[in-house]
């Protein structure tokens, strides 16, 4: 062992520029490598901890007209689940949820935009979720109890241990805690801190007076599910589960489903509809699913092939470096190997000193690298250091010193001891080859993530720069007052705060609406018709209700008409759609629309406006159609209030908390900025884009330490050549372009291969979007440029110095 580490210091002193170059590369590598799998890793977890994963699926949608597709979804109807457990014996249970926006009070305490979902009774059995604290078996017991998570109860009352404590929603509806779960992991696509169940939503509808704010009981009610043949289990739809028998056909059991919906009468707006339900197994969703509506964002398989490829390409080309600069310190050292052999020593300890030697380098970086690793959980919360990589790390090691004694002693062999004492190891053509194909494949990864760093970049800058139809500049909104909802007097109430609000100096303007852009639109999408004689047009809609200033205040220019008009009056039957809606309906121009009336479900309106279509949501998402309707009813009652401001002037949003307090008592104006809630969309393309960018720096950076390493290597081996082809009148400018053709041309057929699957992958990841750049030429040659400047420049200095030295030193040097 003391030998073992002599040695090893000594060859570091000898060749400590190699050493420090093959080092540095593995721990790049290590750390690239061991980040991206642990998020691979983290990835690949998501609702693996159910214990009934390999027999639960979530019904999705699809539905068609007239062999169209009108919508798909991640909801389906809530008569579905029912339907098939009652019909099909393969299904064994089902559980049904159905979101809501809801504010949790207790006493001072306002906590905004909470989880929540009314849920049926079994919803456990389904979805399983251990119970920390529990008054009765029952998850319900009560027509107002409600059951909430871990994390809500310690962060309202400081433990778990609140079982019968009391809290409000919303307008105030005053429920007790009769059971506390544990919280789903984050790693699950079914996150929620609050359930209450059906029942107890029938019922506090029914008996909460809203004029007085308190509830009214009863002891007569009674709560009776209609199921799944009835009409009413057809027009609002839910996220629904439900549990299958292990070892159930599942090709069998989807076509089942899909035929059983005729056996159930619809209503009359679905008679024509063809309804195709989706059978998704859980543990499938985070990376498989694409359907709107998702409970969360989801990941996908092209982001996990995407980090696993960057992560293999940052370590290849940290091996590759290694590999060939240990092979180049074998060489300078074949001479000292063969005379040992001469000396007695085996071919087999040969062996052995080459994979020990190689072995203790790479158990150096790792243990560098695992220092790194931890510098960067500090800074990544996605990054968790655990067992797993350390397995990762051990494999990494054990591969590296493989490889690092393999290929460089392949060409060592005991028959060939006399051209082995004059150097000819690596000087061979094979060794020739090989130290070029692994070179050129370096090349050809860095144009490869160059090139996709570029698209990436440009596109998030497009999304940046995109005209989205609307101007959220100095735009703040909040959640329209929660203690308002369904109270008699929200619009008395909002037409006082309006004006107050509007006569503050650093306010534009003020408007209501059933969501604003960034955010979903809560309320389902329906089909709007067009009223005419002869006319046979329908369009299935995404639905806003909006106030008379929603156009102004978020800059939606009005194609035609003049919109609503400026009135308090809620209660009319005037519709505004956009450019998308009116194509659809068969208008030429936005103008033909004007005064004509559509129908939705058994109401008509008369069209007053066209406005230009606009990105409600993200550049991901394909523009709809849309209709806005002038109306303070919301999804759930839960709106929200936007405000236009000069500037974000602390005195004028506080001026705004003001009035809000007086006119809202008891209840906190907590806001959000337009801007940061929009981009926030982004955020997984973002990280993704970051991920390119800092691997390929790294992959130029480790290519560039390898460029550095063999070009010295070059120079030393070439001395003599360079000396005689001055001594016969080469100039030194002749001799450095003789010296780098090699690697230009590496860099060209590197590029040649690179560019085309650059563009590939470029294209595969563009199609996230639905509207996007289109990758042009000059980002493939601009990653061809910077690559080959910067190869040129990390050989430029030691090629410059040999081809200006001095001829007879040259001459000299053995």
């Amino acid at each position: 062992m003391r030998h073992f580490i002599q040695s090893f210091l000594r060859q570091f002193r000898s060749n400590g520029f190699f050493t420090s170059i093959k080092i540095s590369s593995l721990i790049i590598g290590f750390t690239v490598c061991t980040v991206l799998f642990s998020l691979v890793i983290n990835e690949m977890g998501y609702d693996t901890f159910w214990s009934t994963e390999d027999r639960l699926y979530r019904i999705s949608m699809e539905q068609y007209h007239e062999g169209q597709l009108s919508f798909k979804s991640a909801r389906s109807y809530r008569g579905l689940p029912g339907l098939l457990t009652e019909e099909l014996p393969e299904v064994t249970a089902s559980t049904r949820l159905l979101p809501d926006v809801i504010t949790v009070f207790v006493g001072e305490q306002q906590i905004q935009d909470v989880r929540m979902f009314y849920a049926d009774t079994n919803v456990f059995k389904v979805l399983p979720m251990k119970l920390l604290a529990a008054e009765s078996a029952e998850v319900f017991p009560d027509i107002h109890s409600m059951a909430i998570s871990a994390s809500l109860a310690r962060k309202l009352y400081g433990s778990v241990d609140c079982l019968g404590k009391e809290l409000r929603l919303n307008e105030g509806w005053t429920f007790y805690i009769s059971t506390v779960f544990e919280d789903y992991p984050e790693k699950s696509h079914l996150t929620f801190d609050v359930l209450m169940s059906r029942a107890s939503l029938t019922y506090y509808m029914r008996n909460f007076d809203n004029s007085a704010g308190m509830l009214v009981d009863t002891d007569n009610f009674e709560y009776v599910d209609p199921g799944p043949y009835h009409r009413s289990s057809w027009n609002t739809r839910s996220y629904n589960y439900v549990l299958i028998k292990e070892g159930a056909d599942m090709e069998l059991l989807q076509k089942k489903a899909e035929e059983l919906i005729s056996k159930v009468e619809l209503p009359d707006r679905l008679e024509e509809a063809v309804i195709i339900p989706d059978l998704q197994p859980v543990e499938d969703i985070h990376l498989h699913s694409s359907y709107p509506d998702e409970i969360r964002e989801n990941s996908s398989m092209f982001y996990i092939y995407m980090l696993l490829l960057i992560g293999l390409v940052v370590l290849g080309i940290c091996w590759i470096n290694f590999i060939n600069l240990y092979a180049v310190v074998f060489h300078e050292r074949v001479r000292v190997s063969a005379i040992r052999m001469i000396h007695g020593a085996g071919f087999r300890r040969i062996q052995w000193e080459t994979f020990s030697m190689a072995f203790a380098m790479s158990l150096l970086a790792a243990v560098l690298s695992i220092g790194a690793a931890f510098t960067v959980q500090h800074f990544s919360p996605s990054f968790h250091f655990s067992g797993k990589l350390l397995l990762i790390y051990l494999l990494l090691v054990i591969l590296t010193a493989l490889l690092s004694m393999l290929i460089p002693i392949s060409g060592f062999k005991p028959g060939r001891i006399m051209s082995q004492l004059k150097g000819e190891v690596l000087g061979t053509p094979r060794g020739s080859i090989y130290r070029r194909l692994m070179v050129g494949l370096q090349f050809l990864s860095g144009v490869v993530l160059i090139s996709c760093t570029l698209v990436i970049f440009y596109q998030m800058k497009f999304t940046r720069n995109t005209d989205l139809g609307f101007n959220d500049s100095n735009v703040i909104y909040s959640f329209s007052p929660m203690t308002m909802n369904q109270r008699p007097d929200i619009q008395e109430k909002l037409v006082m705060f309006r004006n107050e609000v509007s006569a503050i100096p650093g306010v534009d303007a003020i408007c209501t609406s059933s969501s604003v852009p960034g955010r979903a639109v809560h309320f389902p999408g329906v089909t709007l018709s067009y009223l005419k004689e002869g006319a046979n047009s329908e369009v299935f809609i995404q639905r806003m209700n909006v106030d008379y200033n929603y156009f102004n205040l978020y800059g939606i220019r009005m194609l035609a008409g003049m919109g609503f008009r400026k009135t308090d009056n809620y209660n009319v039957d005037e519709v505004v759609l956009n450019r998308e809606a009116t194509e659809d309906l068969g208008f030429r121009e936005p103008a033909d629309a004007l005064g004509e009336r559509v129908r939705l479900g058994e109401n008509s309106f008369q069209i007053v406006g066209v406005i230009e279509n606009y990105h409600h949501l993200s550049l991901k998402d394909k523009l709809v159609p849309m209709a806005f309707f002038k109306s303070l009813r919301w999804r759930a009652a839960v709106g929200y209030y936007s405000f236009r401001l000069n500037s974000f002037d602390s005195k004028t949003i506080e001026s705004i908390e003001k009035i809000w307090q007086r006119t809202y008592p008891g209840e906190q104006f907590l806001f959000r900025y337009m801007e940061e809630s929009y981009v926030e969309q982004y955020e997984a393309e973002r990280n993704f884009g970051t991920s390119f960018m800092i691997a390929a720096i790294l992959a130029i950076l480790t290519s560039c330490l390898g460029l550095l390493g063999l070009s010295h290597f070059h120079m030393l081996k070439r001395t003599r050549e360079i000396g005689i082809r001055k001594t016969f009148g080469s100039s030194s400018i002749q001799v450095l372009i003789r010296l780098q053709t090699e690697t230009i041309l590496m860099v060209v057929l590197s590029s040649l291969a690179g560019i085309p699957m650059s563009w590939i992958i470029a294209r595969r990841w563009l199609e996230n979007f639905s509207y996007r750049i289109d990758p042009s030429w000059w980002m493939f040659f601009l990653a061809f440029l910077l690559l080959f400047i910067v190869s040129l420049l990390s050989t430029l200095i030691q090629t410059w110095r040999a081809s200006t030295r001095n001829p007879v030193d040259t001459l000299r040097y053995e």
